[in-house]
């Protein structure tokens, strides 16, 4: 009868993944959720809910006009939990009022990005930057 040689159990290096950027992305762009709770979300649903707000950001984009170059707006929003977006407004305004009523334009003419995941309202806030459009 033969014995085989036993294998020793060898650490292996499993490689750190930082999601301290999406954290604090998360934290500055999604309004109606405190620190603790985005904390709470498990890695998968921080980054769901990042490229859910990249989404938002990439209709915007592909839908706004805007009418001057070297200007930025913060505008803030709700995503109901169907994905309707509502009460979009200006927080920080450009100094153009033309400027930032092509912002709201923007959201009244994009496409609804579908559910929020988690299937829940969200508050967001956007910077929109003249460069972020299409003339």
């Amino acid at each position: 009868m033969q014995t085989r040689p036993t294998q020793q159990n060898r650490p292996v290096d499993v490689p750190r993944i930082d999601t301290s950027d999406i954290l604090r992305n998360l934290q500055s762009n999604v309004v109606n959720i405190s620190a603790s709770e985005l904390q709470s979300l498990t890695v998968a649903q921080q980054s769901d809910l990042n490229a859910y707000h990249d989404q938002i950001r990439a209709r915007l984009r592909a839908v706004f006009r805007p009418n001057a170059a070297n200007l930025e707006a913060t505008a803030q929003f709700t995503v109901l939990a169907n994905g309707r977006v509502v009460n979009a407004s200006i927080i920080r305004s450009s100094g153009d009022p033309v400027f930032d009523a092509a912002v709201l334009q923007a959201f009244r003419d994009m496409q609804s990005p579908g559910p929020p995941p988690g299937n829940r309202s969200y508050d967001f806030r956007i910077i929109l930057r003249s460069s972020d459009g299409r003339r």
